[in-house]
């Protein structure tokens, strides 16, 4: 008798899926536990890829003390406007985290731009652009 291995062994992967996997957008999602952890919500929201609960909104916005504040729908589909995390925290993160999937020139480009579109507003009195070089 053949034991049925479905489900156990993963099918061969296509070329497509194995390009898919390459891409920056992937592995950044892949590396933050996006599932299952506040930065890697926040990336999935960055991406536009949040799901219906558990996530950030599709836009955020900087406070005048310099805090990221965004929708978030939990578990139970309630929403309300919370803060996300501190600017300075926002650029850190996102720099380490380029820096440590050594992510190309045009990918970091790209992840960078994806963050600035997220954020929708800006109410510091000081409303310098985001430069995303680490700041600590």
């Amino acid at each position: 008798m053949t034991k049925d291995i479905r489900g156990i062994v993963p099918p061969a992967e296509t070329a497509e899926q194995f390009a898919a996997r390459q891409r920056w957008d992937y592995r950044v999602v892949a590396a933050t536990g996006a599932r299952s952890t506040r930065f890697g919500a926040i990336i999935l929201a960055i991406l536009g890829k949040s799901r219906a609960t558990r996530a950030f909104g599709p836009s955020a916005m900087i406070t005048a003390q310099g805090n990221i504040v965004s929708r978030f729908t939990d578990k139970d589909g309630n929403s309300a406007v919370v803060k996300v995390c501190d600017i300075d925290d926002f650029v850190y993160n996102l720099s380490t985290l380029a820096d440590n999937l050594q992510l190309n020139d045009q990918d970091r480009i790209d992840l960078f731009a994806k963050a600035r579109a997220w954020i929708s507003s800006d109410a510091r009195a000081n409303k310098e652009p985001l430069h995303f070089t680490k700041t600590r």
